[in-house]
């Protein structure tokens, strides 16, 4: 379960997925909320191998290119984007972000976000994302 929820996270964020803080305006820190936020996936870290999203999708099979996370209205939406710019939706969830934590379905993550740039850990896995 564990395995499937960080391929579907990292797929997602990278199609799930995602991996910061935004909301920035005023200069830096963590943001008090994520909603109204997009961000999308830009590197992969797993098992001490660091690879940016794209290598990471071709490594899959999986005929994306980009991870995209979309907060809005208390909604978690992650989508996978192919070489066309084309998004596919794959998942929608309540979430909530407290304390440098992410939660959703059940699984809390700690979450770093300075200025534009957003590490989720996951699992030991690093999802590293930029705000769009």
């Amino acid at each position: 379960m564990k395995k499937h929820l960080s391929k579907v996270l990292l797929a997602a964020f990278a199609v799930m997925l995602l991996s910061m803080s935004l909301l920035v305006g005023c200069g830096g820190g963590a943001p008090a909320s994520l909603d109204g936020t997009r961000w999308e996936i830009t590197k992969v870290s797993m098992n001490g191998v660091e690879m940016d999203a794209r290598q990471y999708y071709q490594q899959q099979n999986a005929g994306y290119v980009a991870g995209v996370l979309e907060f809005r209205q208390g909604m978690l939406y992650s989508y996978l984007v192919d070489q066309y710019g084309e998004a596919e939706p794959m998942e929608a969830t309540e979430y909530a972000y407290m304390n440098d934590r992410l939660y959703f379905n059940n699984v809390e993550m700690p979450v770093q976000i300075n200025g534009n740039t957003m590490l989720i850990d996951e699992g030991g896995n690093l999802l590293t994302l930029q705000r769009r």
